[in-house]
């Protein structure tokens, strides 16, 4: 966090991962190379530049005529640059405090990669303490990205929405644009969530929450509209447990439609989003 005696962070990461969707799964090898620089008090920027092989394999023969034709192999090359404004009281249990995000990330063949787009993405929320030690947070997320150069936003990097980190009580990226019931993705999205955090068990670290949550992605044809965005809302709990922070929520869609489960229980590790 603190190089050459100046407010100067330095990293590196190297990473093999693999993520099976319903349609296709998603092989990722690669590295990046990030830097960040404390601009004033509270505020940081950051810049980074990733470089990863992609594999888009086991493509579902009822996924879309675009997904299908992607299947197969890409690199992307790109810079990533960031603008971080933090007053969390706690990074990794926060009950107070801003954190604020803008994101720009340029990929292309300019940088060695196969794949030309952009992504630009804005963050915000907010925790404010209430009473008796509870907390309420607020929190929205935009996004937006296009292809350039003549190329489609890859299925790689479009926006599906769904599950516990971005609209909970819907399965994971069930939400978004399809073509006959078939998901595609979106080149958009947007995100609200807003939650009451108590106290259960103080000297545990332990926390409930009842939340509200609405979002949805949208394609390149639609414009957003509030009125397309869906809902959910339901409870659980974190824990700060010595391997980090844990949490539990069932959620419960507000407007299911044929084919969507009325409820779902979901758990991750890690910061909360």
């Amino acid at each position: 966090p603190w190089l050459f005696d100046i407010p100067l962070s330095a990293g590196f990461d190297v990473f093999n991962t693999e993520r099976v969707y319903q349609d296709f799964t998603r092989r990722s090898t690669g590295g990046a190379v990030r830097f960040g620089y404390e601009l004033r008090q509270f505020v940081r920027g950051n810049v980074m530049y990733k470089y990863e092989e992609v594999e888009v394999r086991d493509v579902s023969q009822l996924a879309s005529i675009t997904l299908q034709a992607e299947e197969g192999n890409a690199s992307v090359s790109s810079m990533t640059f960031s603008v971080v404004h933090n007053t969390l009281d706690n990074p990794m249990f926060p009950m107070k405090g801003f954190m604020n995000i803008g994101t720009a990330e340029f990929a292309g063949t300019i940088f060695g990669g196969t794949t030309d787009f952009v992504k630009f993405q804005v963050d915000t929320g907010v925790y404010v303490p209430v009473i008796w030690g509870t907390t309420v947070h607020v929190r929205a997320r935009a996004g937006w990205g296009e292809g350039i150069s003549g190329d489609r936003l890859p299925v790689f990097e479009r926006y599906f929405v769904g599950g516990i980190s971005t609209v909970r009580g819907y399965d994971v990226r069930s939400l978004g644009p399809q073509v006959f019931d078939v998901l595609i993705g979106g080149n958009k999205e947007l995100i609200f969530n807003v939650e009451y955090i108590f106290p259960i068990a103080p000297s545990l670290k332990l926390r409930g929450l009842v939340f509200f949550d609405a979002g949805n992605a949208f394609s390149e044809d639609e414009s957003i509209k509030f009125q397309n965005l869906r809902f959910s809302a339901g409870g659980g709990f974190r824990w700060f447990s010595p391997m980090g922070p844990l949490t539990f929520v069932l959620g419960f869609p507000l407007d299911r439609q044929e084919g969507e489960v009325p409820s779902a229980v979901q758990f991750s590790i890690g910061t909360p989003f």
